[in-house]
C-alpha cells in the first residue's frame, strides 16, 4: 500500500501475544509495540494530532517558531513532523537522556537545548514563549495529546482484542496515553481498568515521572484511572531486559516498568480470564548507550583473525 507522506503511516500499530511467558487462572498479556510508529515511539500520536489541530484553528502558523520541553520521544516526533511540514523548531531536553535521543532530533534538523531536568526544560520553554514570542503546543495541557488515544489507541485495541481487554497499563510521563485511553472506556461504559505507572520517588526513569505537585501535567485526570502504580528504576529494567531475552522484543526503560505491573496482575490470584494490555512506548534501540542498561544481557563480543 502506497501512503502519501510518512506521518500517514502514524497509527495502527501491532499488538502482540508473548510466546514464552504463562499465567495463572487463563490471564494473558499483550504488548501495544508503539515503537512501529514512523517516529518510533507513542508520541507520534499526540504530537501529529496537536500540530495539525494548532494550524487548522490558528493559534499556530508556518512562520512561527516553535518550542518544546522534551524528555525526548515528543521532541523527536515533534522534530519529525515539523520537517515535512516546514515548520522550526527548538526542543529543551535534560542534559541525562540518552545520546540517541539527541542525535535524532538534530538528524531532522531541530536545534536543541540541554536542561538540568524535566522541570527546568519548562520552565524555560515557558519563558521563550513569553519573552521571545515562541509558540509552544504545550503537550503536558493541550487537550489534543489525550485526544488523540481516544481517536486512536484505545480504538485500536478494542478492535485487536476483539473487545477481550479487561487491563490497559500504560507508562505515564504527559499522562496523555493513560487518560485518553481511560476517557474512552469510560464513554463507552466498558468495564476495562486504566492502570498507570511513574517511578518511585527515589527513582529516575527516561520518558516516566512522578511528579511533583506543582507541576503535575493539566491534561491528568485521576478519575479516568483505576490505580496509579510505582515502580523502580532497578526493576523496570530488569523486565526491560527480561523482555529482550525471553521474548525478543527490545524495548525502553518506561516499558519494562509497564510490563513488570501488567505482570504483576497476570499473576494476582483473585484476577482470572483477564486480557491484559501494556503499551510499549518506544524501542531499546534509543537506549544502546546508556551505561549498565544492555551489559547483563551481553555474552560477550571476542576479536579474532
Amino acid at each position: 500500500m502506497e501512503y502519501p507522506t510518512i506521518i500517514d503511516t502514524i497509527g495502527n500499530t501491532p499488538l502482540i501475544r508473548l510466546q514464552r511467558k504463562s499465567y495463572p487462572n487463563n490471564n494473558i498479556v499483550l504488548l501495544k509495540l508503539e515503537a512501529h510508529n514512523a517516529g518510533g515511539s507513542v508520541k507520534d500520536r499526540p504530537v501529529l494530532n496537536m500540530l495539525e489541530t494548532a494550524l487548522k484553528e490558528g493559534t499556530l502558523k508556518k512562520t512561527d517558531k516553535i518550542v518544546e520541553p522534551t524528555s525526548g520521544n515528543t521532541g523527536i516526533a515533534l522534530a519529525m513532523i515539523c520537517a515535512i511540514k516546514g515548520l522550526d523548531l527548538t526542543l529543551v531536553m535534560p542534559k541525562a537522556m540518552s545520546i540517541e535521543r539527541r542525535k535524532l532530533m538534530g538528524s531532522y534538523g531541530a536545534t536543541l537545548l540541554l536542561s538540568n531536568s524535566i522541570e527546568s526544560a519548562i520552565t524555560k520553554a515557558k519563558d521563550m514563549v513569553t519573552n521571545e514570542g515562541y509558540k509552544s503546543l504545550n503537550q503536558f495541557a493541550n487537550p489534543a495529546n489525550p485526544e488523540m488515544h481516544y481517536k486512536t489507541t484505545a480504538q485500536e485495541i478494542e478492535r485487536q482484542t476483539k473487545g477481550a481487554v479487561t487491563h490497559v497499563v500504560s507508562t505515564m510521563g504527559t499522562t496523555g496515553t493513560a487518560c485518553g485511553i481511560g476517557r474512552y472506556m469510560k464513554d463507552h461504559d466498558r468495564d476495562v481498568q486504566v492502570i498507570g505507572v511513574q517511578p518511585d520517588e527515589s527513582s529516575s526513569i527516561q520518558g516516566s515521572r512522578n511528579w511533583p505537585t506543582e507541576f503535575i501535567p493539566a491534561i491528568f485526570d485521576r478519575s479516568l484511572i483505576e490505580d496509579v502504580v510505582d515502580v523502580s528504576g532497578a526493576e523496570s529494567l530488569e523486565a526491560m531486559r527480561d523482555l529482550a531475552t525471553s521474548e525478543g522484543v527490545l524495548v525502553g526503560q518506561s516499558a519494562g516498568g509497564a510490563f513488570l505491573v501488567a505482570e504483576r496482575i497476570a499473576h494476582d490470584p483473585e484476577v482470572k480470564n483477564a486480557t491484559i494490555v501494556a503499551i510499549m512506548p518506544d524501542s531499546g534501540e534509543r537506549y544502546l548507550s546508556m551505561p549498565g542498561w544492555w551489559e547483563p544481557n551481553a555474552k560477550g563480543c571476542t576479536e579474532f583473525e
